[in-house]
């Protein structure tokens, strides 16, 4: 036996807080342990437990604790965790007074715990909850008690590793489909999830032993990745999904390719998102087991897992394909049968949806058919909306053939005898299906156009739509449109209502595609009126749906939701399966659109619930998947994309469209190249282009394979392979040279510039990036609305980052390199040059920059340039620029800002995880000004890219954090920063607004906005406050132009790609909320402090979706000198009292950053407010040194 060693005491609380979960089987943290304890009055405090576990049952009182731990979950679950965790701390005295006991021998302790093991797989409490001995204090009383801690102490398999007890655990109790190493195949028992129920520690008892045994290892060596991986697995079948997540990501910032943590992190999300239903959860498992994956292709755990994750996400021809590679590497026979089992599930729902599909074909082929199907009422109703919509045109065409037309068929008398077989088959169907849809969706449509008296004309119009609607499906809108137009004409020429309707319709649907919504919205609005008149609800659907998106290519989803709202209510009312399912993917696209994201996948998943349980046509399949894979790109989850990309081109090759499976082919090349697939892209690639041979010269399809080989080459260029590269560029030359797009060109001249750089041609690489640079200038100053300039110049901003590292290796100036970089910043802004400099010198902000850089006192400014493999770290002060360019891996340093920005947004994480990741980005970033760092000294930031919301205060440095330390401040260009706008003589009065009751009723009352408000307002000169009720959006809006001093407390939302400020309910009509939209340009001219303290309000905005930047950006845009606000959902109560300090700071003449630093080391002396969750989030956006002291007092 090993000599004593107790655990220290300050170690209980940080050893239960890892290992014991809250009742609501929640993630572990501050009030764990104890807060359970304090809920059951009965039970011992936690310290009995280790007294009891180091020095043994040696007393009465210790013995009947003994005796309750045996009956109770709770107590038993601490007992063997301390008993485990001290298993090597028995003294000789201990150990021989225990060995006096005869029944405990080795044979009888492990014949025990099999017996044990038994029981826990079989008792119940009457609370449902599970005991661990409860039959075990019989006629053995305390001695068999005593010998049960003995077990505990001894441990009951001393032969097996943790991992292999985890491996048992699972099986004994398996409740996640998810497979873990070593485990054997056992069903999924629904009914033992205990993760609602209270703690689950005492389920099971290996679990228990190898928890134990990881808490002793990880107590001997805390940061080792292989007990950090188990501790997390036992969390994760433990179902305490939250700290196992925590834990993995730690693992793969530290090693990105690490399979073992990317799989249990795919299983922790996939079993969250089933008990919380969290929206995305199980598309973020999804890109986990896919990277997985490519790192080790026949890994049975990992292929086993994605198998079902794409079983659950619908994607059935991806999970086929997973099943069948599972079944050709596993070994197992259980396991095996199992996958065998669900591979048959998938086959027979795809061969029923096929079935169903399927069974209108045999009918519509031959007039024998479709009279049998005209005589089948029940089988009509079934299918009458397919009949009237995907199988139109083709009964069109067939009941009226060009040639000999009957010129006196009406639904009165139709003379059959002078219409062919075939025509007077078809004529009869489609009267069956008009009666249909009268009488079960109340639709008069088709019965209306068929009123028609058969003239050469109206046959003219019939056979016209019948072709647009054709065409409009399959991808080739121009030509549809010009039908559609014909349609309408010959129907006007012969009174059909209903015909003219349809073709109007049907032009609204083209030019939506054609992406020409101006024109869209125009016919549109001419067209609402008629078409609203209730007689043809299939016809309304169809165009409320296309209107909206009309609108929301316009980005006006406000109206493009409310046409949805239109469209879903009359398809609904009217028992239209088919068309309001399209219009359900309609609106989650524009949620998508909008930035709702998570809205946007439950939306998706639901049209697939629907359509894979109901009875669709097949057309109705490919949209969601779509839809689905832009949510995944831009959610940054291109592994998951890939694999909906893929399984979008399984189904357009089942629709049997060439157009819509080509187009859809590129996209997946798009999406394997993001993953960094480029030997799949390179492939499918060669299949798009062979695939447009056989198809019409259409310029979009040439286009998007030129656009989608210029793609290819960037992820060459990215994986430093400059050959391919070249060889990529070289085949899409002339198709660039021939379309003539300018965004293309720009892109082929960007990515041409950049390989000359790569092979070290500087002087071509010179040549072909100042011209790119030239032209992406030049389309900017053509484009007229302000957004789009924006989105232009920022498409461009790969041509400037190359550019500066160009210069900065051929030995320029470093303040001539900064100069070019700053001309992106301020153009990215949407401020022209012209304020600073004209004329075409690229280096010409080199003059104001050096004159801002002189007027620095004690600023430091910080700023980052991301290139593809490293960062270009420059720094400016009294003493000049400085350029160092630094080597990264990308992946995981994107991986490093997202996890550290993750782990201070909530008040559970621990201090070592703040400082996994901040130091290592601290390393990154700082390396350049550790020497010069001094107290006094104020740091400003301006980053790049995936950076620039990072919250630096928190960054450790020296053994504290950053912004404890230095006044520290965000820009997003130095000479914007600079500016000193001349301000009013006299400080206009501050606004203080205190939106304690908002207007939104899903919004809770913040009485402590009241309470900050109102403190706020203690320290200005005759502010305006609105507090309560008086905070209305309409009375602030009045009040906040040219106002000195802005503070808002209260809540905010994000909602429709933007954050709001929700303001107390308005008297009238108007909005219960402010935006950035609220205020004209220059509102702020006046303003030198803005205060958002408030719930996320630095977040970033969905720029493809809306017309403004960042709410923070705006502000400082439209004149105010400097914003604060926050990285995070702040703590109210911490909140107020940092105000109170940050405001005093500025009374007392201290500048912004310094005010906030002493207000941020004053809030982080109160003991429970010192995990930077509560004094962190709030930064500094800005620049100026101006003193606040005039607008304030310090009484």
């Amino acid at each position: 036996m090993n000599p004593p060693r107790r655990v220290p005491s300050e170690k209980i609380e940080e050893l239960l807080d890892r290992l014991v979960v809250r009742e609501d089987g929640e993630g572990i943290g501050s009030h764990s342990i104890l807060e359970i304890s304090r809920r059951r009055g009965s039970c011992p405090a936690p310290s009995e437990w280790q007294r009891i576990a180091s020095n043994g049952p040696a007393d009465e009182q210790s013995r009947r604790l003994v005796e309750h731990a045996a009956e109770c979950q709770h107590c038993g679950a601490q007992l063997s965790f301390w008993a485990g965790v001290l298993s090597d701390e028995q003294t000789p005295e201990e150990t021989a007074m225990l060995g006096q006991l005869s029944s405990l021998t080795p044979a009888w302790q492990e014949r025990m715990a099999q017996t044990m093991l038994a029981a826990t797989r079989q008792s119940k409490s009457p609370s449902g909850m599970r005991v661990l001995w409860p039959w075990f204090l019989g006629a053995g009383g305390l001695a068999a008690a005593a010998a049960l801690f003995v077990l505990f102490l001894g441990g009951m398999h001393p032969q097996s590793s943790p991992e292999r007890l985890l491996a048992e655990a699972y099986t004994d109790h398996r409740v996640m489909d998810a497979r873990i190493p070593l485990a054997g195949f056992a069903p999924v028992d629904s009914s033992r999830h205990s993760r609602a129920a209270g703690p689950t520690m005492s389920d099971s008892v290996p679990l228990l032993e190898a928890r134990a045994a990881i808490t002793q290892a990880l107590m001997k060596t805390p940061e080792d990745p292989h007990w950090l991986l188990l501790q997390a697995r036992s969390d994760l079948l433990n179902e305490s999904y939250d700290p196992a997540i925590d834990t993995l990501k730690r693992l793969l910032a530290a090693d990105p390719g690490n399979v073992s943590a990317l799989t249990d992190l795919a299983s922790a999300y996939l079993m969250r998102s089933r008990a919380s239903e969290a929206a995305t959860d199980e598309a973020t498992a999804l890109d986990y087991l896919e990277q997985a994956a490519r790192r080790e292709p026949n890994n049975s755990i990992v292929i086993y897992n994605e198998a079902l994750v794409l079983q659950d996400l619908f994607q059935y021809s991806n999970a086929i394909a997973a099943w069948k590679r599972f079944l050709a590497v596993e070994h197992d026979p259980a396991w095996v049968a199992d996958g065998k089992k669900r591979l048959a599930e998938i086959e027979a729902l795809e061969a029923k949806v096929k079935a169903q599909q399927s069974r209108l074909d045999p009918f519509l082929g031959n007039p024998e058919g479709m009279l049998h199907l005209a005589r089948s009422p029940a089988m009509i109703a079934d299918y009458d909306e397919e009949l009237s919509t995907v199988s139109l045109p083709h009964l069109l065409q067939a009941a009226f053939p060009p040639p000999a037309v009957d010129s006196s068929f009406s639904n009165s008398s139709p003379p059959e005898s002078k219409c062919t077989e075939t025509c007077s088959a078809a004529r009869t169907l489609l009267r069956a299906v008009a009666a249909s849809l009268r009488e079960h969706h109340r639709d008069q449509w088709l019965e209306d156009l068929l009123a028609g008296a058969a003239t050469p004309g109206y046959v003219a119009g019939v056979r016209l739509l019948a072709r647009a609607l054709d065409d409009g499906r399959y991808a080739n809108p121009a030509n549809a449109l010009k039908e559609a137009q014909e349609a309408q004409a010959a129907f006007q020429h012969t009174g059909n209502i209903a015909g003219i309707a349809a073709a109007r319709v049907q032009q609204v649907y083209d030019l939506e595609h054609l992406l020409d919504p101006r024109v869209c919205l125009l016919v549109a609005h001419d067209l609402q009126s008629s078409v609203s008149s209730g007689r043809y609800p299939w016809q309304e659907s169809l165009f409320w749906s296309d209107q909206s998106s009309c609108y929301a290519r316009q980005n006006d989803f406000a109206d493009a939701m409310a046409s949805l709202h239109r469209a879903l209510t009359i398809s609904s009312d009217a028992g239209y399966r088919v068309i309001h399912l399209r219009a359900l993917g309609f609106a989650a696209s524009d949620e998508e659109a909008m930035g709702n994201r998570g809205r946007a996948w439950k939306m998706n998943m639901q049209v697939l619930r629907d359509y894979w349980s109901g009875n669709y046509p097949m057309i109705r399949r490919l949209q969601p998947y779509v839809s689905l894979a832009y949510t995944e790109q831009r959610s940054s989850r291109f592994y998951s994309a890939e694999l909906l990309r893929r399984e979008a081109v399984s189904v357009a090759a089942l629709q049997g469209n060439p157009e819509q499976l080509n187009s859809n082919r590129f996209l997946l090349v798009k999406a394997e190249i993001q993953a960094g697939d480029t030997l799949a892209a390179r492939r499918d690639l060669e299949i798009a282009k062979s695939e447009l041979v056989s198809l019409p010269d259409h310029v979009a399809l040439r286009g998007a394979a030129a656009n989608t080989g210029i793609l290819l080459a960037e992820a060459y260029l990215v994986r430093g392979d400059a050959q391919a590269a070249a060889r990529m560029l070289e085949t899409v030359a002339s198709d660039v040279d021939a379309i003539g797009n300018r965004e293309m060109e720009l892109s082929y001249t960007a990515t041409a510039g950049r390989l000359a750089l790569q092979q070290g041609n500087y002087q071509l690489a010179a040549d072909r990036l100042t011209r790119g640079l030239a032209d992406a200038e030049a389309a900017y100053g053509e484009v007229k609305d302000q957004q789009d300039r924006i989105d232009w110049i920022e498409s461009s901003r790969g041509i400037y980052a190359a550019l500066v590292l160009l210069w900065q290796r051929q030995g320029k100036d470093p303040l001539e390199s900064l100069a070019l970089w700053e001309r992106y910043r301020i153009l990215s802004s949407g401020v022209s040059l012209q304020n600073w400099c004209h004329g075409a010198d690229l280096a010409c902000l080199a003059q104001p920059l050096e004159a801002a850089r002189r007027h620095l006192k004690q600023e430091t400014i910080v700023g980052t340039i991301r290139l593809d493999h490293s960062l270009l770290l420059w720094t400016m002060d009294g003493q000049g620029v400085r350029m160092h360019e630094v080597g990264i891996e990308p992946e995981r340093f994107d991986l490093l800002c997202h996890a550290f920005s993750e782990v201070l947004a909530t008040p559970a994480s621990s201090e070592a995880q703040i400082r996994f990741y901040g130091a290592r980005l601290a390393a990154s970033l700082l390396t350049p000004v550790a020497s010069s760092l001094e107290a006094h000294r104020t740091l400003v930031f301006d980053l790049d890219d995936s950076m620039e919301f990072l919250p630096v205060a928190a960054l450790p440095v020296n053994g504290r954090y950053l912004g404890l330390q230095f006044g520290t401040s965000t820009i997003h260009s130095v000479l914007l920063a600079s500016r000193e706008p001349e301000m009013a003589k006299l400080p206009r009065p501050g606004v203080v607004v205190g939106a304690s009751d908002p207007g939104d009723p899903e919004a809770s009352r913040l009485p402590e906005a009241k309470s900050e408000a109102l403190a706020v307002a203690g320290f200005l000169h005759r502010p305006k406050v609105f507090v309560g009720d008086e905070a209305a959006a309409g009375a602030v809006a009045a009040a906040a132009p040219h106002a000195a001093l802005i503070h808002f407390a209260g809540h905010t939302r994000y909602v429709n790609g933007v954050t709001q400020l929700l303001m107390a309910s308005s008297a009238g009509s108007g909005p219960d909320w402010l935006d950035a939209r609220t205020f004209g340009p220059h509102a702020f001219a006046d303003c030198r402090l803005v205060v958002l303290s408030a719930c996320s309000t630095g977040k970033k905005e969905e720029r493809e979706s809306d017309d403004i930047q960042d709410i923070v950006q705006t502000f400082t845009t439209e004149g105010a000198q400097q914003v604060v606000a926050t990285h995070w959902d702040v703590d109210s109560a911490a909140s107020v009292a940092l105000m109170k300090e940050f405001y005093s700071g500025l009374a007392r003449g201290l500048a912004v950053p310094q005010a906030l630093l002493q207000a941020e080391n004053s809030v982080s002396t109160i003991t429970e407010y010192r995990h930077p969750y509560y004094w962190a989030p709030y930064y500094v956006f800005g620049m100026s040194t101006t003193n606040l002291k005039e607008l304030l007092h310090n009484d």
